[in-house]
């Protein structure tokens, strides 16, 4: 029996040596991300059996001791924030998806890289962890891909071609291109919301202007009335007239004009009206825009030497207060390849477009100033010296509008601004007319939109409340920098369906609030973050955001059965059971991912201390033991017979 003693106080040491061992493996992890707590457990074996001498013995058993491991794979680690946005932290059930390197051979080279796709079928090739504190490490093209410590790629789904993230698809190696750029976006649809002043002003469906004319037979002024009748949205009727006493003025003239009083017609020539005097036998005709329809200015501009330059500017009226102007700079500064540009005055003689007063010429300069330093800019060739003009005879007065501005992106990505204006045309009537007074000026005015509301302030449910409107702009791209920046005139055209079924027509003060456009230029990616569903989101200097990747989650049946590889990072078993692998809004039970925060290991330092005291303990009672047996044995060894 003394040797099943001694026996029992071997295993004992052994065991607690091993718990010895485990308690300090916990103690210096405990501060390891994602660490997963080593719990040693003890469990009786048969030490020495004997047979007994006993009636009702059978049999004289000594049982010993071994060790058996637990990981504490489930039991949550508290949740702390971090300062990465690279860092995740699971809360609730689950594990990240790492990935081993696939090691090649190319000649005498040896390589590791990711894999093209992994798989959970197989253990060696995808492994599980909570440490959410990942780093980034340069791929062969560039890629900036996610690895979790240990050297192992993380895994998830990357986006589609159409930005979609397949969660059913291939687990791969997930990344990011830290110079990616985003491609632009045209604008194709845009939501107004809004109130409408129930009691705005409504606009006149008749007005009369006045315009001085001269009798040939006195030499007298005379003022000649026209009477403005409306037909339609962009369409009125004017009736001339004399005083009775003074004489008749005969036919009438059709004009066409937009919102803002740009008269498109009568074209040059067909303004005249006739005009019969009763002071005399001479009649006369009078032209209401006015009879001088040319002008020449000047301005100056910067060449690449910042020398100052003059341009010519030669205007044409093409009809009422729309003007086409041709630009002409010396020859031995360079030409203008797209020299016309039409330019547009309100009602009220004040320039809309260009908006920003300036022709976007693009020059091309002279061989002179084509050297390796010189900047290679984009010349912008001000109106304003061109606003002496001859003025429009014929003007309308302004409709009241309730105005909302927003912005358009064009065919070639360019921003543009848009204008939707309602005009009040009587009792829950409304026209809305959209235009743009960026660059080009459109040839024809735009049918505005009649938009009709209830006596509840709400549209009529019968109507269309959808609008498009298409433009065309002319754009100035500029690509590169220094010398090697280029200027590029083009064509850009974007086509925009407004919806406005938000629209009320209530008896507040409260105007149009916001028009809400899915267009956006290039940009390229200055940050990117997790968010909440394990996405990683780009944010772009356009001030668009994108997906880059989505991260996966892993759950089992039994997690507290899978292999313990390093403590952070664990391997699936046939006893852990079934494996689920979804984003983490899908994933079962009350799974959440804390964004820029680590999950801490579970090691709780109090207990650990206290078992390492009761280890110590038993160890020491243990060597007692074996001691004591020991000795036993030598005292029955010296025994004399």
């Amino acid at each position: 029996m003394l040797w099943g003693a001694m026996n029992n106080a071997v295993l004992g040491m052994t065991a607690t040596s091993w718990e010895m061992n485990t308690i300090s493996q916990n103690i210096s992890n405990v501060n390891t991300t994602g660490f997963k707590r080593k719990e040693t457990l003890f469990k009786t074996v048969m030490s020495e059996s004997k047979a007994s001498t006993q009636v009702y013995g059978g049999k004289l058993n000594v049982f010993g001791v071994k060790v058996a491991d637990r990981t504490h794979i489930a039991a949550q680690g508290v949740i702390t924030a971090s300062t990465h946005t690279t860092d995740l932290a699971i809360n609730g059930e689950g594990f990240f998806m790492v990935g081993a390197p696939e090691a090649t051979v190319t000649g005498t080279t040896y390589s590791t890289g990711p894999r093209t796709a992994y798989s959970t079928d197989n253990p060696s090739e995808v492994m599980y962890t909570r440490a959410g504190n990942f780093y980034t490490t340069a791929g062969p093209n560039g890629e900036a891909y996610f690895m979790a410590n240990g050297g192992n790629y993380l895994l998830g789904w990357m986006p589609e071609d159409d930005g979609t993230i397949d969660t059913s698809g291939d687990l791969v190696p997930v990344y990011s291109f830290p110079d990616t750029e985003m491609e632009g976006r045209a604008t194709t649809t845009a939501t107004v919301r809004g109130n409408l002043p129930a009691f705005a002003e409504l606009s006149p469906s008749q007005f009369t202007t006045t315009q001085n004319v001269t009798d040939p037979n006195t030499g007298e002024d005379e003022e000649l009335t026209l009477s403005w009748e409306r037909v339609d949205g962009t369409t009125w009727t004017i009736t001339p007239s004399l005083a009775a006493a003074t004489g008749t003025a005969t036919g009438s003239i059709t004009v066409t004009c937009d919102v803002n009083g740009v008269i498109y017609e009568p074209a040059i020539g067909a303004d005249g009206v006739a005009l019969t005097w009763t002071s005399g036998a001479a009649t006369s005709s009078h032209n209401l825009l006015g009879t001088t329809n040319t002008h020449t200015s000047t301005t100056t501009f910067g060449d690449p030497s910042g020398t100052r330059q003059t341009a010519t500017l030669n205007w044409t009226r093409v009809s009422g207060n729309l003007w086409d102007v041709q630009a002409t700079v010396p020859a031995a500064v360079g030409t203008i390849a797209e020299d016309t540009v039409r330019v547009a005055f309100d009602g009220q003689g004040r320039m809309i477009s260009p908006s920003t007063g300036s022709l976007p010429f693009v020059i091309d300069w002279d061989a002179a100033y084509d050297t390796a330093d010189a900047t290679k800019i984009n010349s912008e060739i001000s109106l304003y010296a061109g606003n002496d003009l001859p003025t429009n005879l014929l003007k309308r007065p302004d409709i009241h509008v309730e105005k909302l501005s927003s912005q358009a992106w064009d065919s070639n990505f360019q921003s543009h601004d848009v204008t939707l204006a309602f005009e009040r045309t009587g009792p829950n009537e409304w026209y809305m007319h959209t235009y743009s007074t960026d660059s080009t000026y459109p040839d024809a005015p735009v049918a505005p939109k009649q938009v009709t509301f209830t006596s509840a302030g709400v549209l009529n449910a019968a109507g269309d409340n959808t609008y498009t409107s298409d433009w065309t702009w002319a754009d100035t791209v500029t690509e590169g920098t220094g010398t090697e920046k280029t200027v590029t005139s083009m064509e850009g055209t974007a086509s925009v369906e407004f919806d406005f079924s938000q629209l009320t027509q209530y008896d507040a003060t409260q105007t149009l609030g916001s028009i809400d456009q899915n267009g956006y230029g290039k940009g390229s990616l200055i940050s990117a973050y997790f968010n909440n569903n394990g996405e990683y989101i780009g944010q772009y200097t356009n001030g668009e955001t994108n997906k880059l990747f989505k991260v996966g989650i892993a759950q089992f049946t039994a997690e507290n059965s899978l292999e313990n590889i390093s403590g952070t990072l664990f391997r699936r078993t046939l006893e852990a059971g079934d494996i689920s692998v979804t984003g983490v809004e899908d994933a079962g039970g009350a799974v959440s991912l804390a964004t820029s925060s680590l999950e801490g290991s579970n090691v709780d330092i109090g207990e650990e201390f206290t078992r390492m005291i009761v280890t110590q303990k038993a160890y020491s009672t243990n060597a007692t033991v074996f001691k004591t047996a020991d000795e036993m044995t030598t005292v029955a060894r010296d025994l004399k017979a």
